[in-house]
């Protein structure tokens, strides 16, 4: 089954630009950037650690809570992941961190590499912008460049709902440690940033061309 939804009708300049939006594509192409912008942010970010060890690492040093594998990629996003342990004896809590990358950039004096919030960024920006264009250029050649740009932020379409469900699955609560990606207006907002602005500026270019 092909995606290709073509119409060689001349691009209008009063087009609407709900014309250029593509829920099954969105959904589609939105699902598979996920995928890959989770896998290559916890890549590389694993990689990173085991670059700058004196010794191999266990993966269990570098994710000592299976849910941890997931925050890089909401850290890459901008979006804060506080870890809280809770002190016996009623000491109360502690917030260690506001985010993965926060907690090892804490401990490079021991060895953790320093890591640059702004190149994990780049990671998503670069992968839905690329996942706009394409969305954008599957959709025909008669969009106008605006009507490009809601077809490459369609891709907001698949990503959104599991990027905003992942932080239910990754969140963790017990008697040891609390932490887990904030949920709230930042989420949302950095959400679509990520995904209608980016996703959107990918299709205008292309819309451009």
């Amino acid at each position: 089954m092909s995606l290709q939804e073509t119409n060689t009708e001349p691009r209008s300049s009063s087009q609407p630009i709900t014309e250029g939006i593509r829920p099954i594509g969105g959904i589609i192409y939105g699902v598979l950037s996920f995928i890959a912008v989770f896998i290559i942010t916890t890549g590389y970010f694993t990689y990173r650690i085991f670059d700058a060890a004196e010794t191999e690492p266990d993966l269990e040093e570098v994710f000592p809570v299976p849910e941890f594998v997931g925050y890089p990629f909401y850290n890459a996003h901008r979006v804060n992941t506080p870890i809280e342990f809770n002190a016996g004896g009623g000491l109360g809590s502690q917030t260690v961190a506001d985010g993965y990358f926060d907690l090892f950039n804490q401990l490079t004096a021991v060895g953790a590499p320093e890591f640059n919030p702004l190149v994990f960024n780049a990671i998503p920006a670069a992968i839905l912008f690329l996942t706009g264009y394409v969305i954008a250029g599957r959709a025909g050649s008669s969009l106008s460049a605006e009507s490009s740009a809601a077809a490459g932020a369609s891709v907001a379409v698949g990503y959104l709902p599991l990027f905003v469900l992942g932080t239910f699955v990754l969140s963790v609560e017990d008697p040891e440690i609390v932490a887990g990606p904030e949920l709230g207006l930042g989420l949302l907002f950095f959400g679509a940033l990520f995904t209608v602005g980016f996703g959107g500026l990918g299709g205008y270019v292309r819309g451009n061309r």
